[in-house]
């Protein structure tokens, strides 16, 4: 378990080191005003927006992986399919983060993080089933 909560670390990280790519890029490009950043508000390229919005997300439904992470590695509960469940949510988070920040097909997208949902409440039952 402890790989993929590392795993979601680095991909959080990595996105946040991109974003600020991005904002300085858009900056330096006049795309985007330093005014805009003071409350993330008026026009900025749709691209910035994305990146913005995904990173908010990683602290959405991600805190529930790293709770329940966290419960598994300090109560270590001898069951195969954790580490399993725990990339599946991993991988399908990337997958949706590299949907939502190119193509952004809505229907894709929608699905990949069903996908990573799916997960999460596998990895919550078995919290629940073995407490």
């Amino acid at each position: 378990m402890l790989y993929p909560l590392l795993a979601m670390v680095a991909f959080t990280f990595l996105l946040l080191i991109s974003g600020f790519i991005m904002r300085y890029r858009a900056v330096s490009r006049g795309e985007v005003s330093m005014g805009y950043f003071r409350l993330v508000s008026g026009d900025a390229p749709r691209y910035l927006q994305q990146a913005t919005r995904h990173f908010s997300n990683l602290f959405e439904m991600p805190m529930l992986f790293y709770v329940a992470a966290l419960i598994y590695l300090l109560h270590p509960i001898e069951a195969g399919w954790v580490a399993p469940l725990a990339w599946a949510y991993v991988l399908s988070r990337i997958a949706h983060a590299a949907i939502h920040l190119t193509y952004n097909n809505v229907i894709h997208r929608m699905l990949v993080f069903q996908v990573s949902n799916l997960a999460l409440i596998a990895l919550w039952v078995g919290v629940a089933l073995n407490f």
